[in-house]
């Protein structure tokens, strides 16, 4: 009887350490996708507005990247985007890929991509 209550407790406090892993991890996740979700609101204007202009669309191409260090160095030359927000992410690995209508030549579509330190 003694070895299956050991073998009983054992289980359980495997289970859960397995939920309190699992409950992390969730929580983890749902924290860096709504950090992401706010970080695209942040960069969805100064995107659009650098694309407006600074870019010009080519029949060729339907996808434009704009970086943040595109946007830090139309800064440099007296934009005022707010890009505090992207402290800890990378200007050259954190972008947004502009899609283009060409029908009209404005914007159809922004996927984003960051590449930031942890929160």
């Amino acid at each position: 009887m003694e070895k299956s209550k050991k073998g009983n407790m054992k289980i359980v406090i495997i289970a859960i350490i397995c939920v309190v892993v699992l409950a992390l991890a969730g929580g983890y996740i749902f924290m860096n996708k709504q950090n992401d979700t706010n970080l695209e609101k942040d960069l969805k204007g100064p995107v659009s507005d650098y694309f407006d202009k600074y870019m010009s669309v080519y029949s060729g191409t339907s996808a434009y990247k704009v970086t943040l260090q595109m946007l830090k160095d139309a800064n440099d030359e007296g934009e005022t985007y707010n890009l505090k927000p992207f402290a800890k992410c990378n200007y050259d690995k954190t972008y947004a890929t502009v899609q283009v209508d060409f029908a009209t030549g404005g914007i159809k579509n922004i996927e984003y991509k960051f590449d930031c330190k942890a929160w």
